[in-house]
């Protein structure tokens, strides 16, 4: 049977959009994909999808010098009119703080060389994207240069997007986008110009006369319940980077403006717990070009909390896999070693190996038992909403009901070598 298979980002981007224009209903698929996307800014301005009557998308289109977003969709309120809205997407692999990563120099300065200051832990049970999280929200021990030039971070991506659209909008702006050009970091030895091409040129005025612009951030995070009341630390770190960014001294006078407040981080995780519904036809591409890339997706790394060993007892007993005498006492010691942790007891032993895998649908915490009944399966797999109640929050019967339902087998993920702490 004949195969088509997209490698790495711009493959997956393709089959996202190409599954999209095969379904039944297109725009009530995108609608259903991209309204998943979480704002950075609580409070912020608000993409109401509700009221799209049509769309078109672009598949990374060229914007000559301001670079060729990984997709664009314009929606339309009425077919055939004007655009009244453009999406820009940028794409990535890694979550969207590793992706934007602050240079060495400055988390070694900041960090002063002692993170177990900070985190509790040792310098290399450190989590990069915990370490850089800290570092975004504290941007005064940020040096002025610390984005002063081009990169190829999804944070510089869409400040050069939210540059040209800011250009756009002025008098004449495409005409100046053409010649002189404008400066965009302070670092920039020159202008960037957007070119005579025909194709550009068409592409620049449909966005030139859209009524207002949304920047996406396509990464693999993890996005914050619905009904969560806890602040969400990363959007507030992507907040930080984009005022940073945008404060920092311009060769031009024009400055984006507060694109922050248009700007979402729409995660691969969601877009997964779409395509996995096999009832969607058109979604088969894309969740054949997600599994082929399985082993490319890099989540933030779980760090689970001091709880998680007694949930683990707990569950592992209400489920008759450990067992203890009535009345007993258990002399427990807890020690982590090449990523496992160990639980030991007085009149049973139980020891259980935890690795944090990643995979298209999320990390998952892949458990193996010790020392069980040979009619026991001693693996199973918990997916990340399960392992939010059961590590986190030790919700024990919703841990008993995933453990029962993920003792079937499930895609081989990769494991990460990060320690759990």
């Amino acid at each position: 049977m004949a195969k088509l298979y997209g490698y790495s980002e711009r493959g997956l981007v393709n089959a996202l959009f190409e599954s999209v224009m095969d379904a039944d209903r297109p725009l009530d698929l995108l609608k259903k994909l991209m309204g998943s996307a979480v704002a950075v800014c609580p409070g912020g301005e608000e993409l109401d999808l509700s009221v799209a009557q049509d769309f078109e998308i672009y598949v990374e289109p060229s914007l000559s010098e301001f670079g060729n977003p990984d997709a664009l969709v314009f929606l339309y309120l009425e077919p055939e009119a004007h655009p009244s809205d453009v999406i820009f997407v940028e794409a990535k692999l890694v979550p969207f703080l590793t992706s934007s990563r602050l240079i060495q120099s400055i988390r070694g300065e900041a960090l002063d060389g002692r993170p177990e200051v900070l985190f509790g832990s040792a310098a290399s049970a450190v989590e990069s994207e915990e370490v850089d999280r800290f570092l975004a929200l504290q941007p005064s021990s940020w040096p002025d240069e610390t984005y002063g030039k081009n990169g190829s971070t999804i944070l510089q991506e869409l400040f050069l997007k939210a540059r040209l659209v800011s250009f756009l909008g002025m008098s004449d702006g495409l005409k100046r986008l053409q010649e002189p050009g404008i400066g965009v970091y302070s670092a920039d030895k020159g202008t960037r110009k957007i070119g005579y091409k025909d194709l550009v040129i068409q592409v620049a005025r449909k966005i030139e006369k859209t009524a207002k612009s949304w920047f996406f951030a396509l990464t693999p995070d993890l996005l914050p319940p619905a009904d969560s009341e806890a602040p969400w630390l990363t959007g507030a770190a992507i907040r930080t980077m984009i005022d940073h960014i945008n404060n920092q001294p311009l060769p031009s006078r024009c400055k984006p403006d507060d694109w922050k407040k248009r700007t979402y981080v729409w995660s691969w995780q969601a877009i997964w717990e779409t395509a996995s519904d096999t009832s969607e036809k058109s979604l088969s591409r894309l969740r054949e070009t997600m599994t082929w890339n399985d082993q490319s997706f890099s989540y933030p790394s779980l760090r689970a909390t001091d709880k998680w060993p007694d949930c683990v007892e707990s569950l592992l007993r209400e489920l008759g896999l450990v067992t203890k005498a009535p009345g007993s006492k258990s002399r427990r010691t807890y020690h982590v070693e090449e990523g496992a942790r160990e639980r030991e007891s007085h009149k049973s032993t139980a020891v259980l190996t935890c690795a944090c895998l990643h995979g298209c649908g999320g990390p998952e915490l892949d458990v193996t038992l010790v020392g069980v009944a040979d009619n026991v399966d001693p693996t199973f797999r918990l997916p990340h909403p399960e392992i939010v109640g059961f590590v986190e929050h030790g919700e024990e019967r919703k841990g008993i009901a995933a453990i029962k339902s993920s003792m079937v087998a499930r895609p081989a993920s990769r494991a990460d070598d990060t320690t759990l702490a």
